[in-house]
């Protein structure tokens, strides 16, 4: 963030914190600023010990447009947030829960954020979403649930036909199921430091146009000419691949024909087949140190 805007962030604070008090009060242990373009709105920086429904009652919660909490670092405190936690904050563009550990995660926590955009619930240790939990979040567009102790795609995913960007990294993720295959409009996944061992491309959606799965276990990518057709960018950093094939030899640990960007550095590759990217037309970048 700039000087400037730095500036005119501590402009708002003191806006809020001393001329409109009645209007938004700042709760405690809160930052709060005004919107650029739409002064009778907020965003709020909170550091709090966990999630409850205390901490959360605010005079005019409709006016709050992003809302980010965050709990210590290494904190025990454990939360068991309620059901329509987020119920007032029906305005919310964006939401931000880090470090806040989560016991149980209720179906309709975020009831009532039909206008969030984008949600981050990172570093909370949750080991599985329910089924329905982002039924009440249709708009999502970016959804970041790294760091936490998921072991497979959530299926609740399914329900996010507008989302465009995911993260699922510093998870326990093994291997990959269908979930994703059904959301056209996603074409950013982000899943580093999993356990991924192999890849198919079929499983994801075919309008993914980058993929990064770097610092995991593979050994083993699958891919036939009609799956990741959009593809521009993978980075498989960090994995145990040995071999990279031509498309002539069959459909192991050949590489998506449309990539653009390529990177195989930190593998275990001891064998490139003279083929290995004579299919791949428009790459611009390959690194395999």
């Amino acid at each position: 963030m700039s000087l400037l805007s730095l500036f005119l962030f501590s402009l708002h604070i003191s806006q809020i914190a001393t001329s409109s008090p009645s209007l938004f009060p700042c709760p405690t242990r809160c930052q709060c600023y005004s919107d650029n373009e739409q002064n009778q709105q907020v965003h709020l920086i909170c550091k709090w010990e966990q999630l409850n429904a205390t901490t959360l009652k605010l005079a005019r919660p409709d006016l709050v447009r992003t809302l980010t909490i965050k709990c210590p670092y290494h904190s025990p405190k454990v939360s068991t947030p309620p059901h329509s936690l987020f119920q007032g904050f029906r305005n919310l563009d964006r939401l931000e829960l880090d470090r806040c550990l989560i016991d149980t995660v209720p179906e309709g926590l975020f009831a009532g954020l039909g206008q969030l955009y984008s949600l981050i619930v990172k570093n909370a240790k949750i080991a599985d979403f329910p089924r329905e939990i982002f039924a009440h979040t249709p708009n999502l567009m970016t959804l970041d649930l790294s760091g936490n102790r998921l072991r497979i795609e959530p299926y609740s995913l399914r329900s996010l036909h507008n989302l465009i960007h995911l993260d699922l990294s510093d998870n326990d993720i093994g291997f990959l199921t269908n979930t994703m295959i059904s959301l056209t409009k996603l074409k950013v996944i982000t899943m580093n430091n999993n356990k991924i061992t192999n890849i198919d491309f079929r499983r994801f959606p075919e309008n993914l146009t980058d993929l990064s799965i770097r610092h995991n276990l593979v050994s083993t990518i699958h891919y036939v000419p009609a799956s990741a057709r959009n593809l521009k960018r993978l980075d498989l950093s960090g994995n145990r691949l040995e071999f990279v094939a031509g498309l002539s030899t069959g459909a192991v640990n050949v590489l998506p024909a449309e990539l653009k960007h390529v990177d195989l550095s930190n593998n275990k590759l001891n064998y490139l087949h003279e083929f290995a990217f004579e299919h791949l037309q428009n790459l611009i970048l390959l690194d395999l140190k």
